[in-house]
């Protein structure tokens, strides 16, 4: 299977900045430029930058272009969330290492975080996540729980570069409806250490996912750790399009 143009692009404009075409502080073509320059759509432009700004090379702010950051100006891994497919995107821009699986049943201290029943069954998945290419550090440390009817997940996270729920969704025909999220900042607990390298009592931030199916049905929730060092979360929030007599269009 051929490699995606936004791929291949992202990967040329990668090598620009690295070989100083487009030095720190300087700004990229626009996107028009680009998709005319390289023979592509704007939609394989935004989604070669959408890598680019992952991995730390450049910020793009609405209004004002892409700019070239230099080492230190940003940390190891970004992370901008607007849709589910942008946060599934996220998966497969990383590489999972698996450390451990395990069936686990739901203590109340493990019940309260996750927001399931207590003395509920759930598959663990333990896994690390670094940027490839690199010789970073992991980015971040993830326990991923599934239902149990859906532990037939383990056999292939070995060969599988998806997501879990990519793969949950693919072999059970879910859909993923919606996705809570909860950031909290924490230090790194001792436990993590080691899998992570890193210092205890860092700072860190946790995030708590917790996916839900068409149905409504609760099948998913992970729980991540991010050294703050390696990490940055963006948000794009919008206004709401007013309609007449001051409704809004939700």
């Amino acid at each position: 299977m051929s490699e995606p143009r936004y791929q291949l692009l992202a990967r040329e404009l990668s090598a620009a900045i690295a070989g100083d075409r487009y030095p720190a502080g300087s700004m990229l073509p626009s996107e028009v430029d680009l998709a005319s320059r390289f023979g592509v759509s704007r939609a394989t432009v935004r989604a070669a930058l959408d890598i680019l700004e992952h991995r730390g090379l450049v910020q793009r702010r609405r209004g004002a272009g892409t700019t070239v950051l230099k080492p230190g100006d940003h940390p190891g891994f970004g992370q901008t969330i607007g849709t589910i497919e942008e946060l599934i995107q996220y998966a497969r821009d990383t590489r999972r290492i698996v450390h451990s699986v395990k069936t686990i049943i739901a203590d109340i201290e493990l019940a309260d975080r996750l927001g399931i029943a207590p003395g509920s069954r759930w598959l663990r998945i333990r896994a690390t996540r670094s940027v490839p290419g690199t010789r970073e550090r992991p980015i971040c440390l993830t326990d991923t729980y599934v239902l149990p009817e859906l532990a037939d997940v383990r056999q292939r996270l070995a060969n599988e570069t998806l997501a879990v729920c990519d793969m949950i969704e693919r072999d059970h025909e879910i859909v993923t409806e919606s996705i809570d999220q909860q950031l909290q900042a924490v230090l790194v607990p001792r436990e993590a250490v080691s899998l992570l390298e890193a210092e205890a009592g860092g700072p860190a931030l946790r995030i708590l996912r917790r996916y839900y199916a068409t149905d409504g049905r609760l099948f998913e929730v992970t729980d991540s750790l991010h050294p703050a060092d390696r990490f940055a979360y963006r948000m794009s929030v919008t206004r709401a399009r007013r309609l007449d007599h001051g409704e809004t269009d939700s």
